[in-house]
């Protein structure tokens, strides 16, 4: 384990967001997503704690306890499921190897097209929401970064989907950074309308459905093993 330290212990934790898509900025913060399990008594008692933890103190972190993770990565959540596709860890344990093990089993063709097109849709709603003139302004640093990440998530869902891996950093970061701000809202919208239209007509690798079968019997497996070491450590 890293020197960090995260809100509950970890199975599998790891820096995500702009750092890993190597779209960061100086301003940018350093985001980590973590994933925790109930103990057996949490797992077993009347009041079970929370499902997600946030913090936003030396860094912007969220975690997910399993049960909830598995179900997020299910929906292929972008901001959850790309934790299992990391090329490097903070935080790894046995069971938090065996659930990047997984990673392909989470996969569905429509799925990864909603999801990653629905994100990529909403950022450019945001686009759209905001001065498209303060764009190539120089300024509005808000417009921008729902640009690169409008464009990121339909490069990264693309990707995904058809050819079942998910490419965390960003092929091009000069096109980001660089040409990008150079173009005009509608070379944007037209680019954007085109990669959409690309990714929505694209044949997929991926199967109709997830394995949840695959997934359940991960699920419940690890939870009866984290009742059993309780109940032995008493």
């Amino acid at each position: 384990m890293n020197g960090f330290a995260y809100p509950r212990t970890p199975i599998l934790g790891g820096i995500v967001g702009s750092t890993a898509y190597d779209l960061a900025t100086a301003n940018s913060d350093q985001d980590r997503l973590g994933v925790y399990q109930f103990t057996g008594s949490e797992l077993l008692g009347l009041d079970q704690p929370e499902q997600s933890v946030v913090e936003h103190e030396l860094s912007d972190v969220q975690m997910h306890e399993l049960g909830k993770y598995v179900r997020l990565a299910l929906k292929t959540n972008p901001t959850a499921y790309e934790l299992l596709w990391l090329p490097t860890f903070e935080v790894s344990t046995p069971v938090g190897d065996e659930l990047v093990s997984l990673r392909s089993a989470f996969l569905s063709a429509r799925y990864v097209r909603d999801s990653y097109l629905g994100y990529a849709n909403a950022q450019f709603t945001k686009l759209k929401g905001n001065d498209y003139e303060k764009f190539s302004a120089g300024g509005a640093g808000r417009v921008r970064k729902n640009a690169r990440h409008m464009f990121r998530l339909i490069e990264q869902g693309y990707g995904l989907y058809t050819t079942g891996v998910l490419t965390i950093q960003v092929r091009n970061r000069d096109w980001f950074f660089h040409q990008l701000p150079e173009m005009t809202i509608e070379q944007i919208t037209t680019e954007f309308e085109r990669q959409a239209t690309l990714f929505n007509d694209a044949a997929s690798v991926l199967p109709e459905n997830a394995d949840r079968a695959r997934i359940n019997e991960f699920l419940i497996r690890t939870r009866r093993a984290s009742v059993s070491d309780d109940a032995g450590n008493k």
